[in-house]
């Protein structure tokens, strides 16, 4: 198997003057958008930082174990793809900055962005979800509102950009990310729309069908390359584009939503056919369930998902991953509250999540450990 990680060392030597931003280039800048820059990158677009200098202050810094180690998700893959595009000819004068990121538990609301800056291009990266839960309660809002918090803020952080810089402009996004790269593209003005010259969505959750009716879809839509493992679940959260890309992945279950396990060959991505079974299944019983719960009644539902979930006193999904006895007592108190319907609402949701987790979800995981599901 070949990854990110194998292309960069076939073509880390070319430049992007010899060879143009392609594809396999757009999911490594989504994937180095995970990288904890706090503190390492300026939130003003004046002063960039290049990815040499970058990945040689932040693999020096004194807390580097911990920053490769945050994520029950991001591990350490990341902090070695900055390395490695840091050590590389094509990507080390690659220029980042603008880093803002959003977390707002009121709100609900988890959210980041940052450019990276080619010599004729502009590439505006969005964060997928993180570790932290407050991102999980917002992935959630999806399934009630077309709108996320983060919606608004990447329309107003890509206007800023593009107001900044006049080059070409690319967004880029994987996860949580790539949905807000598309919404963003769809909803942006239509002079600076007319500026983007593509949109990659890696695996992003899709949207309601109303959507994909807009003129702002309809002016963009050749322009927006979506690519999903094939075993996708989070990409196959609604609805999506007509044309896409199916890519191998040497994960398994819901790792295959892990871009570095993403087989490459070249400058392109190893396809697959077709999703597979369990992919279609889990799409389809997903938009199944929500034409038949009304959107409020999916709104109860992800709102005692989460009070469950919050009683564990867990902030991050890795901490939730380590949960204890004392913790998962008030989890399971929290759920004894919950009106009868309510509870078997959420034992249905979560026995739908727990045939296609295949225990992989730290989430679900926990849920089955309180015993909130029976079968």
């Amino acid at each position: 198997m070949s990854n990110m990680f194998d292309y960069l060392k076939w073509r880390g030597d070319i430049s992007f003057n010899q060879v143009p931003l392609n594809k396999i280039d757009a999911l490594i800048f989504a994937q180095l958008s995970y990288t904890n820059m706090e503190g390492l990158v300026s939130s003003d677009f004046s002063q960039p930082i290049t990815l040499e200098e970058l990945s040689k202050i932040y693999s020096e810094s004194p807390d580097y174990e911990s920053k490769r180690n945050t994520s029950y998700y991001k591990k350490k893959r990341t902090s070695e793809l900055l390395v490695a595009t840091g050590n590389s000819r094509r990507f080390s004068q690659v220029k980042v900055c603008g880093f803002k990121q959003i977390i707002d538990e009121k709100k609900q609301e988890q959210f980041a962005a940052m450019v990276f800056l080619l010599e004729n291009t502009a590439v505006i990266a969005f964060v997928g979800t993180d570790d932290t839960l407050v991102g999980w309660k917002e992935d959630f809002i999806l399934s009630f509102s077309p709108h996320i918090p983060s919606h608004q803020d990447g329309l107003d952080y890509f206007e800023k950009v593009a107001s900044y810089f006049k080059q070409d402009l690319v967004i880029v996004g994987h996860s949580k990310g790539g949905n807000i790269a598309i919404n963003t593209a769809v909803n942006c003005s239509k002079e600076n729309q007319d500026r983007i010259t593509n949109v990659y969505n890696f695996d992003g959750p899709g949207f309601d069908e109303a959507f994909f009716k807009k003129k702002g879809f309809k002016n963009i839509e050749d322009r927006l390359v979506s690519v999903y493992p094939a075993y996708s679940i989070v990409g196959m959260i609604f609805h999506h584009q007509k044309n896409f890309e199916i890519v191998k992945s040497a994960g398994v279950a819901l790792n295959q939503h892990k871009a570095h396990l993403w087989e490459i060959c070249g400058a392109d991505f190893v396809h697959e056919v077709d999703f597979t079974t369990q992919s279609k299944i889990f799409h389809e019983s997903l938009n199944d369930w929500a034409e038949q719960v009304p959107p409020h009644q999916r709104e109860i539902l992800s709102k005692n998902l989460f009070e469950i979930l919050d009683a564990s006193g867990a902030k991050t999904v890795t901490e939730l991953s380590h949960i204890r006895i004392k913790s998962l007592q008030k989890m399971i108190s929290t759920y004894s509250k919950l009106k009868d319907t309510q509870s078997d609402d959420l034992r249905k949701f979560v026995k739908l999540m727990i045939e296609v987790a295949q225990d992989t979800s730290p989430i679900i995981n926990t849920l089955k450990k309180g015993a909130f599901i029976k079968e």
